[in-house]
């Protein structure tokens, strides 16, 4: 379970763009952070990957990828 204190800011865009922003939305808005968080959370198949951003959990709803991307 994703905790929402951990979250640093989340992500919501299409499916099988790049998540610079062009295809979707960064958010660090504690409603948006909320609302992705439950949404990855209710899904119970988010993967918990890391790259050069750092530690992130994602999943895809749809046409739909949500990220969360972890504090540091």
């Amino acid at each position: 379970m994703i905790k929402i204190e951990k979250v640093k800011s989340v992500y919501s865009g299409k499916d099988g763009k790049c998540c610079c922003g062009c295809a979707g939305k960064h958010s660090d808005d504690q409603k948006q952070k909320t609302r992705i968080v439950n949404i990855l959370n209710n899904a119970r198949c988010a993967d918990v990957d890391w790259d050069d951003n750092g530690v992130y959990a994602a999943t895809v709803i749809g046409s739909r990828v949500y990220i969360a991307y972890f504090n540091d």
